[in-house]
């Protein structure tokens, strides 16, 4: 590929929603299958501009974009001749897959600025993203709702790492569903080691949740979601929430990782969403629903139940259909 012809590059990515596992059995030689789906808000935005020399880091999250740089400079063999500045940062820990989209979009400004060819995919292993899911690669590609393929449940001798699961789906969602966000000031979601060590002590999952999961899945939830019924979607998704968080019960304290995400989950369903449940280990939770009218109402009847705004923060979102956009100069 040859050097490219602009100066800086400006990525927008937006959070995700991880809504659940299909397996948590691996009874037939795959483990997990992440759902998930792109929204709006909020957003992870970075810009890289070249310099002669030197490497410049301002705005929010510098010593983890450090840190990133230095591995993909590593990765690329470049000078690291460049300002990079982070405008906007997704929160992190909350369940809202802050790690991937910042890791993804200082990925791709660097290998475009510096005429490098890799894939979304491949940027993805190499910043060691997706060791579980493959949601946060695939809606920062496409957007979305999307389904991966899971990881195996052993590795082949000699093949070393498991890639990123594949992407099996992914497929718009109408415009007008929003999705009411809230985010309780409780503990944050577990990550980086903890998270690994809570995925190592698992119980294996039940094969009949599996087969549950994946019948509401293919029959249910995929069919409502290409025919526009939200109100089935909603139904499917509710109950896939109870299953894989009845999975996780060990590992997060109960069906959800908090008293207060308990509360959360049910004021939005007595107010009048048609779904709701968990993002990831949390405290983010969502509800859906179709107008914006009983959008209004289920925020202001979460927003009372968490005390916002010294209780946490609430927000309306819609879907992101698009993946990560990218601007160039």
């Amino acid at each position: 590929m040859s050097q490219p012809e602009f100066d800086s590059v400006t990525i927008r990515a937006t959070a995700r929603l991880h809504l659940g596992f299909i397996d948590l059995h691996g009874g037939l030689g795959r483990i997990f299958g992440s759902l998930g789906l792109s929204i709006n808000k909020p957003t992870c935005v970075v810009e890289l501009q070249r310099k002669k020399e030197g490497l410049v880091v301002t705005g929010e999250e510098k010593e983890r974009v450090k840190n990133l740089v230095e591995r993909l400079a590593n990765q690329f063999g470049t000078d690291k001749g460049f300002q990079l500045t982070v405008w906007e940062s997704i929160p992190k820990h909350v369940g809202l897959g802050s790690g991937t989209q910042l890791s993804l979009a200082v990925g791709t400004a660097i290998a475009m600025l510096y005429g490098k060819s890799f894939t979304t995919h491949e940027l993805s292993q190499i910043m060691g993203r997706g060791v579980v899911s493959g949601v946060g690669t695939a809606t920062f590609a496409g957007g979305g709702f999307v389904i991966d393929g899971g990881k195996p449940t052993t590795i082949p001798e000699g093949k070393g790492t498991e890639d990123v699961p594949p992407l099996l789906i992914q497929q718009p969602v109408p415009e007008d569903w929003n999705f009411i966000i809230a985010i309780p000031d409780v503990s944050k979601g577990l990550s980086g080691g903890h998270e690994k060590h809570a995925f190592q002590e698992l119980p294996k999952g039940k094969a009949s949740h599996a087969k549950e999961t994946s019948r509401l899945v293919l029959m249910q939830l995929l069919p409502a979601l290409i025919r526009d019924d939200i109100d089935q979607f909603g139904e499917a998704l509710t109950r896939i929430q109870v299953l894989v968080g009845d999975a996780f019960s060990k590992a997060q304290g109960g069906r959800f990782a908090s008293p207060e995400i308990t509360k959360c989950v049910d004021t939005m369903l007595k107010a009048g969403a048609v779904g709701a449940g968990q993002s990831s280990w949390g405290p983010t939770c969502y509800g859906l629903v179709r107008d914006m009218k009983t959008a209004i109402k289920v925020k202001t009847a979460v927003s009372k139940a968490i005390g916002t705004p010294s209780g946490g923060t609430t927000f309306i979102a819609t879907a992101n259909n698009q993946g990560a956009q990218i601007i160039t100069s």
